[in-house]
């Protein structure tokens, strides 16, 4: 990075004041958004394995009936 594109991210960087909410400063973002994403991708994949559970064969009896 050369000098005036370090220049330009300083001045957006020193543009949010000291005093601001939590919600404008990047940064918590990105350390909230990160595990928020895993915890709603765990969610999916609990309700995909719920939903297509496979089907248990009862082979202790030789039958070969299924059971949920």
């Amino acid at each position: 990075m050369n000098r005036t594109c370090k220049s330009r991210i300083m001045k957006k960087a020193s543009k949010i004041p000291d005093n601001a909410p939590w919600w404008r400063f990047p940064i918590v973002w990105l350390v909230v958004g990160g595990p928020a994403i895993v915890v709603v991708a765990a969610l999916a994949m609990v309700v995909v394995a719920y939903r297509d559970a496979d089907v248990v064969l009862d082979t202790a009896a030789g039958t070969g009936t299924t059971q949920r």
